[in-house]
């Protein structure tokens, strides 16, 4: 759990602060001072050397609380905040990737916000436990540089580690705040140096995505020391390599993506070309019948070909394909944990998962609804709802959603089911018997909007309408925008890795792999030689 702190961010900060344009190439070697391999270069990441790192990242259960916690013992000591034990403190357990485990608590202190557990049997359970940075390598520790933060996610409650990286932005004697990407369920992960070296925890959500706060090592230290703790060594690792994003990665970004826009929608939007004559646009935020795109002599016009609802993607044809730069499609690559990603406006990160699937949340309309006489009328609309924004009013008869006709609340329920919540269908209903017709955008459902989860990732800034049922999706941290989604995600060394397709939350982006893009695009290119 991560307590919200509106007043967390200094007055002189900016809560629209972004990353600045970096690709953090991370090399790690084995507590054997192996040679060091790529972290999160375009090749694979170093598996081995990465997983024992967030193998000391566990989650905590306390009651129905969820949070996070760091081993740094070989006797099985936990690190983590007060703030997630909630009474009775006799039911903790700690679970790993090696299972659930009974925790008794060592030390509690409410008011520096930090605890240890002690979990009999977990170290060796696939768990090695992190090193506690030395004063000298704390205060060696500059504003600006790189650090790296680990948690489990409330919202997945099953899901592995999540590692996000950032930059040190302020530090005082109790607290440290940083641009690494947290969310709900990430307080008490560690957040260490790029040697691996823990230098202090997740505690508070600040107020914009990149003003989170971490308790800082004198408070981790004075905890250790209470409780009479040794901590062990842990993973050695090694150094970070910085550089803007390199020539070939924003090279093969300047081929791909293209500026978007559609009758009737002010907002920028881009999509992406993956063809000589065929570019992806995301399907859900595209509104305009009349479609263009920029190309280097002003904007060409744009046709539909092909709509991808699993995808949440529009397959569109240039007109006049002459006025484009020849189209070379170059290599694309499977994506790898850990590895380092380049996008729109040279905005860099770390790839999370790999590969993973993001499930659907129901969508809802936004009104109560009757029936009378066989017909369906609307008896009640919710204010803000999908219903509400396509101008639905009370007594009106539902006539048809997305093309089809609908009689009974069991053909709502079917139709709703086929979409996802943020997508956009045709609304057909019947006003004093005539026709009045609108595109919906579908609405979070309400129980959604409430969780908590939901809740922060609403307050750091806006995220994706569609942002839920996807399947076979990457996730990264690269500091984007909705209006950056269609645009190409690319490795260092410019090799295709997928597309961006939504801001699914305070923390991720998800990003679908180049081969299903390429595989949609060729399903439906009709003028291939």
């Amino acid at each position: 759990m991560l307590i919200p702190d509106p007043l967390a961010m200094p007055r002189n900060a900016r809560a629209t602060e972004f990353l600045p344009p970096l690709v953090f190439c991370v090399l790690l070697a084995s507590a054997l001072c192996q040679p060091a391999i790529a972290m999160a270069g375009s090749g694979p990441a170093a598996p081995d050397a990465v997983a024992d790192l967030l193998s000391a990242v566990v989650r905590i259960r306390c009651g129905g609380e969820l949070s996070t916690g760091v081993v740094v013992s070989a006797e099985g000591d936990v690190l983590t905040v007060a703030h997630g034990l909630t009474s009775p403190l006799r039911r903790v357990v700690v679970e790993s990737d090696g299972g659930a485990f009974p925790a008794i608590v060592r030390h509690l202190d409410r008011k520096a916000d930090v605890a240890i557990l002690r979990v009999a049997g977990l170290v060796g359970q696939r768990v090695r436990p992190m090193g506690v940075a030395s004063r000298r390598l704390y205060d060696q520790t500059k504003l600006r540089n790189v650090v790296y933060a680990a948690g489990r996610p409330a919202r997945s409650e099953s899901g592995p580690a999540i590692l996000r990286h950032g930059r040190l932005l302020a530090k005082t004697a109790d607290t440290i705040r940083t641009s690494c990407r947290l969310t709900a369920g990430d307080s008490g992960g560690p957040l260490f140096r790029s040697d691996g070296r823990l230098i202090g925890l997740n505690a508070r959500i600040g107020a914009g995505r990149v003003t989170n706060l971490h308790l800082s090592l004198d408070v981790i230290r004075q905890a250790l020391a209470t409780a009479h703790i040794t901590t062990t060594d842990g993973v050695i690792a090694g150094r970070v390599a910085e550089m803007t994003c390199p020539p070939a990665a924003r090279q093969t970004l300047q081929r791909f993506n293209f500026r978007l826009r559609a009758t009737g929608q002010n907002e920028t939007l881009f999509c992406c070309r993956v063809s000589d004559r065929l570019f992806v646009a995301k399907r859900s935020v595209v509104s305009g019948e009349t479609l263009e795109c920029k190309g280097p002599n002003g904007w060409l016009k744009l046709r539909l070909v092909a709509s991808s609802l699993p995808l949440d993607l529009l397959l569109l044809q240039v007109e006049d394909s002459a006025s484009l730069p020849a189209f070379s499609n170059g290599p694309s690559v499977q994506v790898a944990a850990w590895q380092a990603v380049c996008c729109h406006g040279d905005a860099c990160g770390i790839t999370a998962r790999p590969k993973f699937h993001e499930p659907r949340h129901r969508p809802a309309l936004g009104c109560t609804l009757d029936v009378d006489d066989g017909v369906l009328v609307v008896s009640g609309v919710v204010p803000g709802s999908a219903a509400a924004q396509a101008g639905i009013l009370k007594g009106d008869v539902i006539d048809s959603l997305a093309g089809e006709d609908c009689t009974s609340f069991d053909d709502v329920a079917r139709l709703l089911d086929q979409y996802a919540a943020g997508d956009r269908i045709r609304l057909v209903c019947l006003r004093d018997g005539l026709p009045r017709s609108a595109v919906v955008v579908l609405s979070q459902p309400a129980d959604r909007l409430l969780d908590r989860s939901e809740f922060l990732d609403g307050r750091s800034g806006v995220l994706s309408g569609r942002r839920t049922g996807f399947e076979n999706v990457f996730q990264h941290d690269a500091a984007l925008l909705p209006i950056h989604m269609a645009t190409a995600v690319v490795s260092p060394s410019g090799d295709l890795l997928g597309l961006n397709i939504a801001v699914r939350s305070r923390e991720s982006v998800i990003a679908l792999p180049w081969s299903a893009v390429a595989a949609f695009a060729a399903s439906h290119d009709t003028l291939k030689p």
